[in-house]
């Protein structure tokens, strides 16, 4: 996982809600500072332990030493596995952010607690010494600290308000300047490390802004590049499948006009009819297809008996279906979906005429079924079927619709655009292996089908309930 995933987690950091992303940028981009902090840290705590050596007692000074080495081990050690292991974003935001903390608060804790254990064994020159060092100290934690370890504003107090209260409840020459000193001193640090955060956490979320904004910027392009792609294709493939069966009319025309025959003139007639058909079902298509990109086309959804819809659908394909040698069973039915009657009926004729003109159908059940809440209409073939290698592409834009057409891919494409605006979906059926079987997936209308199932009952018959 890197900087470019999703989290959903936010952490509050001083009343604000940071992006847990820029959290982990800090993190990661404060590494090489963090480990120079800490090696300086590390030198400063082990001369003072040389310093004192003899001034403090030795299991006091034993103690605190060594609980500061182990303060500084764990860090260590902290730091070179995650950047050894290059944990995920969730690792660091649940574990090492935590542990950071947690050492960065014990390492002020220590700190405040050596002024009671060094201070008081400490002469005029040594005191001056100690003092600049922890002054010292909160720039360095400054240095190898960032909003995503920082420790809180009262463990960094601890260390200045132990100091200050030694400063007064030990008197000497300008202890009370001193104290003010270091009141005002501590002010200005806090001051000066929130307007160095607050910098720094502007600078990396600009860069994650603008990481983003890329990111968007290359998809919009992407989306843009495939759109024009998709048009030349759109042209290309439509000024080459027009020109066939136009010129087959021309064809046939000439065999007409030329022909003596009048058998051969009846056939070069029906031929001109299926292209000029053809050339009908492909300009179509074509206004579909760029009413859909307009979206020009807005269906009219509402409550509809199904049964009258495949009757009349089966009606106007009726002719078609009687010129390829196809016979269409409309199963009844008394269902009720939401639909536009005219959208589906341009969905299920699309279906008929592929049945009709590349299926090698000979007959077509339509019907129709509840399941749950939803109508499916089924629209049945005994043809050839489709491979299930052709099946994953079968209903994108420009995919061939079939061997032996002149067709540059919308009817299915168009159709189950259509499908979706009435609140469906169009589907292939891939159990069905016997010929073809699509799915016009829809809402049922309670009322109307309550309505239409009680006409069916009266007049003695059942609705389908499979097809």
């Amino acid at each position: 996982m890197n900087a470019q995933c999703r989290l959903s987690v936010k952490m509050p950091v001083a009343g604000n809600r940071i992006d847990p992303l820029a959290l982990i940028d800090e993190l990661r981009a404060g590494r090489v500072t963090a480990w120079i902090g800490v090696l300086l840290l590390a030198s400063v705590i082990a001369y003072i332990t040389v310093v004192f050596a003899g001034d403090v007692h030795p299991v006091a000074l034993g103690l605190w030493s060594g609980a500061f080495g182990l303060v500084l081990l764990v860090w260590c050690g902290a730091m070179a596995m995650a950047m050894t292991r290059d944990p995920g974003d969730q690792e660091i935001l649940r574990v090492w952010i935590p542990v950071f903390k947690a050492v960065a608060i014990a390492a002020n804790l220590l700190i405040a607690a050596s002024v009671w254990l060094f201070l008081p064994a400490a002469g005029p020159e040594l005191f001056a010494l100690m003092l600049v060092m922890y002054v010292w100290f909160i720039p360095i934690q400054m240095l190898a600290e960032n909003r995503a370890t920082r420790v809180s504003v009262l463990a960094t107090l601890a260390v200045f308000g132990s100091l200050t209260l030694f400063v007064l409840t030990h008197p000497a020459p300008y202890s009370t300047a001193l104290a003010a000193f270091l009141v005002v001193f501590t002010v200005s640090v806090l001051a000066m490390r929130r307007v160095i955060h607050r910098a720094l956490a502007e600078a990396i979320q600009a860069r994650l802004e603008a990481e983003r904004a890329g990111r968007a910027l290359n998809e919009a392009l992407t989306e843009v590049a495939d759109q024009r792609d998709a048009i030349t294709r759109f042209l290309a493939a439509a000024s080459h499948d027009l020109q066939q069966p136009v010129q087959a009319a021309r064809l046939f025309f000439d065999q007409a006009i030329d022909t003596k025959s009048a058998e051969a003139r009846d056939r070069a007639i029906r031929g001109a009819r299926r292209a000029f058909a053809s050339t009908q079902s492909l300009l179509q298509e074509m206004l579909e297809h760029l009413r859909l990109e307009s979206g020009a086309a807005k269906p009219t959804v509402a409550s509809h008996a199904i049964g009258p819809i495949l009757q009349d659908m089966a009606l106007e394909q009726e002719a078609v279906a009687n010129a390829a040698g196809l016979t269409i069973r409309v199963a009844q039915t008394g269902l009720a979906a939401l639909i536009d009657p005219g959208l589906a009926k341009r969905i299920l004729g699309n279906l008929v005429t592929n049945a009709c003109t590349h299926a090698g159908a000979t007959r077509l059940l339509i019907g129709a079924r509840r399941k749950g809440e939803r109508v499916r209409i089924y629209v049945v073939d005994n043809g050839r079927g489709i491979a299930p290698t052709k099946a994953a592409t079968l209903f994108g834009a420009f995919a061939a619709s079939g061997a032996g057409r002149a067709n540059f891919g919308l009817g299915l494409s168009t159709s189950r655009r259509f499908a979706r605006a009435m609140g469906g979906e169009l589907t292939l059926d891939p159990r069905w292996t016997d010929g073809a079987c699509f799915v016009l997936d829809l809402a049922r209308a309670q009322a109307v089908a309550r309505s239409a199932e009680a006409a069916v009952g009266r007049g003695g018959r059942r609705p389908c309930e499979a097809a």
